[in-house]
């Protein structure tokens, strides 16, 4: 309804600007005829200044753009919004509900009950249903109801808009009944929601509605959002209804499963472990399988936790063929489990054939050197070794599967012929300055390199080395304790995982942590340490002394893993692994342990690897939408990295149809880089494209899109950070029993809208005439007086 309408004369620009310039106008043609015309009378050149002043005046007040602007005003009712949760949390069933009072209510508002009935248990038929409703049912259940007819009565005082939201928001006809769209979205971005409607309302809004779990899981945080509200002027209110139950309902998940991305077939068998997590099923027994496709190839009970306890459930499976497998582990449902989807987790392991090429390097025949090459060469069907002695005749007959009798000469020979590369206690001078850098390149490019210490030479002798750049302590051992690594020859110890070794799988040789902490800890009978002072800030330690510790005041690292490049660098501090074998019958942590560490650190190169290029992605994992960060490096036939600018990848997902990503060259690291987005759930694999990259060919990299579970992780309605986002916006919270009282809590207001029409007088003639008649006058006056 139109309420005024006037016109008003204003200037675009700032009129205290146009005052400013004008008076400044004025006053330099007073001076101006003040010099010019001091034969006139003071009246005269009062005249002539006005004349000079008004058309400069003229001028200016034209630069400043006036219009003539007619102002209209009408008032309307503010608006609701309405926004309803579709996120795929709202999927669940909505029957949880503990209290009385609630379910019936719940059932009344989806027409289960009728609405003269008294608070109670529901009917056998009732509950039957109600079991059947999700939470997305009975919040359609919550605006259709003829009982709480919200949306007519909230439409007699407001302008209602209906909104449905997860990662976004879309528009929903409030036309009855109101069908709201699938609860499919990946992740609730309640913060982003109410940030937007902000913005697309402003001025406009009287309230906001929200019906939701609560449960954000992405995006901006609610509660910022909510302060927005609050600080407009009028205050927006945000009145939250909540859709389920606050307390943890009944349910099992499992989670963080960890595999290795490959596994070698015919070698050790593939470690699956996986954390599982449960509510309300204490002391209950469950099974876990673990299944390769469609077969299932393992399983065990378990007995359920407590309530916020976790349970690391680990089963394996000894691969019988190559290929790239997609494995599951499972819990089987459990009568009375609320979410049954979030009780499974994948990997993909890619099998391979091919041999580890290990090259073994050492100064003299220690034990450590007499353990390890016969452990290498025993399992030559795994490794393709070479084992180098420099303290060796030149009659001796080096060992190994593939013998060499002298170190590779360049990064050429070495790329070709090396996955993973061990350095025992070496003499430095052995190695040329370009062979060291060969072994830098190698680390770059995705090679493994582990150091193991030796009382002669390693570390402390390679510490101004190219190689120093691998190793994980500072400065390279220079300045590390001779005290402390004479008394360790004498000194009996056993290893202490870090917080990250226990999670480690290198050092994990038991199921459970304590049982692996306790395994590790009767290992009694390790001798002699390097004391490494300070590590790099980028290197991991794995396993520490129990009792020593360095000048920071911690324990001296014994185990250290650091990432160089697209490589891998460990370093043991001890020489005594070989001590394992009398330790642990059958030589099984011997064993393990390297086995692990040298596919461990060799797989990089053989996942995706050949001798000229290696395509890696950042993860082997994905949520559909996720972004895939792809790493190429890629040689010539010289083994020199490509110069041109980009090279393309081709990634094949389950429907078989390759697509290709371009990846542009990262001029400080050499490699090319881009990403892509996981746009369908399964199995996928990326290479090289060789067309793109001089007939360089790559292996196939595998990783999996995954349907996101983000949404099934707390299933509990947020009850907590809906009455915070209420308080903040002085709004209110509301459970289905009390919404009867929602549509009175929201005050009516109206919203005065300003619409304004301009109209631009600059290029009127009026101001032409009248300019050019001041100059005129000012003109004429001049020649009367004989000033011109």
């Amino acid at each position: 309804m139109l309420t005024a309408a006037h016109w008003d004369f204003r200037f675009i620009y700032p009129a205290e600007w146009l005052l400013l310039w004008v008076l400044a106008a004025a006053a330099g043609a007073w001076v101006l005829y003040r010099r010019d015309g001091s034969s006139l009378s003071r009246g005269m050149r009062l005249l002539l200044a006005a004349l000079r002043a008004a058309s400069l005046g003229l001028v200016l007040a034209l630069l400043f753009e006036p219009v003539l602007a007619r102002l209209r005003s009408r008032s309307q009712e503010a608006v609701v919004a309405v926004l309803v949760d579709t996120s795929k949390s709202m999927s669940m069933p909505a029957n949880e509900y503990q209290d009385p009072a609630d379910r019936m209510a719940a059932g009344r508002l989806a027409g289960l009950v009728d609405a003269s009935a008294k608070a109670g248990s529901l009917p056998p038929q009732a509950e039957a249903a109600l079991k059947a409703l999700t939470r997305q049912q009975t919040a359609e259940g919550i605006l259709n109801s003829a009982e709480l007819n919200l949306l007519k009565r909230l439409s007699e005082i407001h302008r209602v808009k209906l909104y449905a939201f997860d990662a976004g928001e879309v528009p929903v006809p409030s036309a009855s009944p109101v069908h709201l769209p699938p609860a499919e979205g990946n992740s609730t971005r309640l913060g982003d929601a109410l940030r937007r409607i902000q913005g697309e309302l402003r001025g406009q809004l009287a309230g906001v509605i929200l019906l939701t779990d609560g449960r954000t899981n992405a995006g901006e945080d609610p509660e910022v959002s909510a302060k927005a509200l609050a600080d407009q002027k009028p205050p927006v209110p945000v009145y939250a209804v909540g859709i389920g139950e606050a307390a943890a309902p009944k349910d099992i998940a499992l989670g963080n499963l960890t595999a290795p991305a490959m596994a070698i077939r015919g070698g050790d068998a593939i470690g699956f472990r996986a954390r599982l997590t449960a509510t309300g099923f204490e002391g209950q027994r469950a099974v876990v399988t673990l299944s390769r496709g469609d077969t299932e190839v393992d399983r065990k009970e378990v007995v359920l936790p407590k309530d916020g306890e976790d349970l690391d459930v680990a089963l394996s499976h000894k691969p019988d063929q190559e290929g790239t497998f997609s494995y599951r582990m499972a819990v089987e449902p459990v009568p009375g489990e609320l979410v049954p989807s979030n009780n499974a987790v994948a990997q993909t392991v890619k099998v391979v054939t091919d041999k580890m090429k290990v090259c073994y390097l050492d100064e003299r025949p220690r034990w450590e050197y007499r353990k390890l090459m016969n452990f290498l060469k025993r399992n030559d069907r795994l490794y393709a070794s070479s084992c180098l002695l420099f303290s060796a005749n030149d009659d001796f007959r080096q060992e190994g599967s593939r013998p060499i009798s002298r170190f590779y000469r360049d990064y050429k020979e070495l790329a070709e012929s090396t996955d993973v590369l061990i350095l025992g206690d070496v003499d430095p001078s052995h190695l040329s300055l370009a062979q060291m850098e060969a072994i830098v390149r190698f680390c770059e490019a995705g090679g493994g390199v582990i150091f193991e210490a030796g009382e002669e030479n390693m570390p402390s002798a390679w510490r101004n080395t190219p190689l120093a750049k691998l190793l994980p302590m500072r400065q390279a051992a220079e300045n590390w304790d001779r005290k402390v690594w004479l008394e360790a020859i004498t000194e009996s110890f056993t290893l202490k995982l870090t917080a990250r070794g226990e999670e480690h799988p290198l050092l994990r040789m038991q199921d459970q942590a304590d049982e692996n902490r306790r395994y590790w800890g009767s290992l009694q009978g390790q001798y002699w340490f390097f004391p490494i002072e300070q590590l790099k800030p980028l290197a991991v330690p794995l396993a520490v002394h129990p009792v020593r510790k360095n000048r920071q005041g911690e324990p001296y690292p014994l185990a250290v893993t650091m990432n160089y490049g697209r490589g891998q660098t460990v370093f043991l501090a001890f020489d005594s692994t070989w001590r394992w074998s009398y330790l642990d019958p059958g030589d099984s942590c011997f064993h393990r342990f390297w086995g692990k560490l040298i596919q461990q650190l060799g797989s990089n190169r053989m996942m995706a690897g050949t001798d000229h290029a290696m395509v890696s992605t950042d993860h082997t994992d994905y949520a559909l939408g996720d972004r895939v960060l792809i790493r190429a490096s890629v040689v010539d036939a010289s083994y020199e990295p490509m110069k041109q600018d980009t090279v393309k990848v081709l990634i094949q997902g389950p429907d078989h149809l390759p697509q290709a990503a371009s990846l542009a060259r990262n001029p400080d690291s050499g490699d090319f880089e881009g990403s892509w987005t996981a746009a369908r759930q399964g199995e996928h694999e990326i290479w090289l494209d060789p067309a793109s990259a001089q007939g360089v060919e790559s292996r196939k990299s595998p990783f999996t899109v995954r349907a996101v579970t983000a949404e099934f992780q707390d299933p509990r309605m947020d009850k907590a950070s809906l009455e915070r986002i209420a308080e903040l916006t002085h709004g209110a919270f509301y459970t289905p029993r009390d919404l009867s009282r929602l549509v009175e809590g929201i005050q009516a207001r109206s919203e005065t809208l300003v619409t304004e029409e301009r109209r631009p007088l600059r290029d009127h003639p009026a101001w032409l005439c009248l300019l050019v008649a001041l100059l005129c006058a000012e003109w004429i006056l001049r020649k009367w007086l004989r000033l011109i």
